[in-house]
C-alpha cells in the first residue's frame, strides 16, 4: 500500500448508516459513498481514482480509504488501514439550551460540536421564542463541524422538550452547571467533573424557573460575570469553562 506522508491533510468524511445498511469501517471493505459525498469529492475537490481520503463512522475510529471507482455520482472506496482508534469520553458533555433564532441555533450546534458536546438537549422555557427545529439541517451542521474539527463522532441532537419535565426526570447523580446572570450568592466553588450545562433563553430564566433550578441539588449555579451575555455567547463561555476544568 502507498505510504501517506501527511494523512492529516487528506479530506475527511463521516460515513453514516444508509437505510437498513449499517456502515462499519474495517480493513478491505468496499463502500459506495452517498451521492452528496460523491459529488463533493469528485466535483468540488476534484479527486480521482487512486486518491486517498479519511473516513470515520462514530464507532470504529478513523480510517484511510482509497478511491477505486468513480463515475459521475458514484464513488467506491476501499478501506485501507486504521489511522486512529475510537475514543469514548468518561464524562460526555451535554448542552441543555433554549432554541434561538435560526442562525444563532445553528451557530450553537456548530461551535458546541467543536467544543466537544456529545448531546444537545433543546428545551422549551417560559421565554423560548423558537418551538420548531430543522433537525435534518442541524444534524448536517454537526456532521460538517465534526469532520472539520477532527472529532471521531457526531453529537446527538435530542427532540425538543419542556425544561420542567427534563429536570424532573434528571438523574440526581448527573450534576448540571447553570448560568444565572446577575444573581447574588451564586456558588463560586463549583465541583470539578461537571459535564452538563444549562443555559437560559433570550431574556433569561423566569422567576419560577430559577426557583425550580435552585431547589435541585444537582444544579450548580454560577455567574459568567457582570456583563449580561447573549444566550449564544453564554453557551460558548460556559462550554469553554468546562473544557478548562477537564
Amino acid at each position: 500500500m502507498k505510504k501517506i506522508l501527511k494523512p492529516h491533510l487528506l479530506p475527511r468524511l463521516f460515513l453514516a448508516s444508509q437505510g437498513q445498511m449499517d456502515i462499519c469501517l474495517e480493513q478491505g471493505k468496499d463502500i459506495c459513498l452517498q451521492k452528496d459525498q460523491a459529488h463533493y469529492l469528485s466535483n468540488v475537490l476534484r479527486r480521482k481514482v487512486g486518491d486517498y481520503c479519511r473516513f470515520f463512522d462514530g464507532k470504529n475510529g478513523e480510517w484511510l480509504g482509497k478511491i477505486t471507482f468513480l463515475k459521475r455520482y458514484e464513488i467506491h472506496i476501499e478501506i485501507q488501514s486504521q489511522l486512529r482508534k475510537q475514543e469514548y469520553l468518561k464524562r460526555p458533555k451535554q448542552l441543555l439550551f433554549s432554541p434561538l433564532k435560526r442562525d444563532a441555533t445553528e451557530l450553537v450546534i456548530r461551535m458546541g460540536t467543536e467544543l466537544g458536546v456529545e448531546r444537545f438537549r433543546p428545551l422549551v422555557m417560559a421565554r423560548t421564542n423558537v418551538h420548531k427545529l430543522n433537525y435534518e439541517r442541524l444534524h448536517a451542521i454537526a456532521v460538517e463541524a465534526s469532520e472539520q474539527s477532527e472529532r471521531l463522532d457526531v453529537p446527538e441532537i435530542l427532540p425538543l422538550s419542556p425544561m420542567c419535565v427534563t429536570l424532573a426526570q434528571w438523574s440526581q447523580n448527573t450534576p448540571i452547571l447553570v448560568a444565572l446572570e446577575r444573581e447574588s450568592g451564586l456558588s463560586s466553588n463549583v465541583q470539578k467533573g461537571l459535564s452538563s450545562v444549562l443555559i437560559g433563553p433570550e431574556g433569561g430564566f423566569s422567576k419560577e424557573e430559577k426557583e425550580q433550578i435552585l431547589k435541585n441539588s444537582f444544579c450548580y449555579p454560577i455567574s459568567l460575570g457582570e456583563q449580561v451575555l447573549r444566550a449564544d455567547t453564554a453557551i460558548i463561555a460556559t462550554l469553554s469553562y468546562l473544557n478548562r476544568e477537564d
